[in-house]
């Protein structure tokens, strides 16, 4: 009978503090989502690029299927980072770059929430909270290409 009280008890935590989106509303073009999700893959910055929104993220693996997507929607699974202050602080990457440097990047497992889907048929990005890095490896700063 312990057994089972344990179990039950077990079962409960972990659907508690389990990991998933829920769709919340949707609004044109945008779908809201509520909850948290750990994702691993790769985040990027361009320094001079027009159609990146400043920090993103390029979940890779298991984790690109867990970003939401419509049955119609054939978008890479990505997204940019709602809190742009923080989440260049918590993945340790410079705001600027050096000259001769174009680019920053690195791989990192995170947690999200508040994530956005954005499927206006224009330049745009899904967007996401980032609410910690739970691990990383060190940013590495790209030379620019020379022509």
């Amino acid at each position: 009978m312990r057994n089972i009280f344990l179990f039950a008890l077990l079962s409960a935590c972990t659907l508690a503090s389990a990991d998933g989106l829920q769709l919340q509303r949707q609004e044109g073009f945008q779908s809201y989502y509520s909850g948290t999700l750990t994702v691993s893959g790769q985040f990027q910055f361009f320094a001079e690029d027009e159609f990146n929104h400043g920090l993103c993220f390029y979940p890779q693996g298991s984790s690109a299927a867990l970003i939401p997507r419509s049955a119609d929607d054939e978008r890479m699974p990505w997204f940019c980072f709602s809190n742009q202050r923080q989440a260049f602080a918590l993945l340790q990457v410079p705001t600027s770059l050096p000259a001769g440097f174009c680019s920053a990047e690195g791989s990192a497992q995170l947690r999200i929430s508040h994530y956005m889907t954005d499927t206006t048929p224009s330049e745009v990005s899904d967007m996401a909270h980032l609410e910690s890095v739970l691990q990383s490896k060190p940013t590495r700063l790209q030379p620019c290409e020379t022509p």
